[in-house]
């Protein structure tokens, strides 16, 4: 299953928008920060980005390959959650670790990690949902 790009953000206020107004979770090398918005065609848009700790732009490249495929690889779950609780999600997916090693089950370690993220996205409660929608549901 590929990644398309109405599953990708794009632009710099929808990152901004995540980092400003969002929740966060960590797992391993990989911290997710998120924040839920009104339910649309695709419910689960993410982005990828490493720290500028990471030495070389090969290793942070290879880092951010890895969490897209892990991405790829674990998001059915979350989606159809999100889907059967008629929400959705912006993630962005940060890789924070420096010590960066290039053993052959750094992508099932990475994979472990983003597919803990995913499941704890969704099962956030409602609660982590941004002010502005929870006005909207009181009204």
């Amino acid at each position: 299953m590929r990644i398309t790009r109405a599953e990708r953000l794009r632009g710099r206020d929808e990152i901004h928008r995540v980092f400003e107004a969002g929740f966060s979770a960590r797992r391993g090398r990989v911290i997710a920060r998120f924040v839920f918005a009104e339910e649309r065609p695709e419910p689960l848009r993410f982005g990828v980005a490493t720290s500028r700790k990471i030495s070389s732009a090969v290793v942070r490249n290879r880092c951010k390959r890895w969490m897209r495929e892990a991405v790829r690889m674990n998001k059915i779950e979350c989606v159809e959650r999100l889907r059967a609780d008629r929400r959705s999600a912006d993630v962005m997916f940060v890789w924070i670790d420096p010590a960066v090693t290039a053993a052959m089950n750094m992508l099932a370690d990475v994979s472990h990690s983003v597919c803990d993220l995913l499941a704890t996205i969704a099962a956030a409660p409602v609660s982590h949902e941004a002010p502005s929608d929870r006005a909207a549901q009181a009204l």
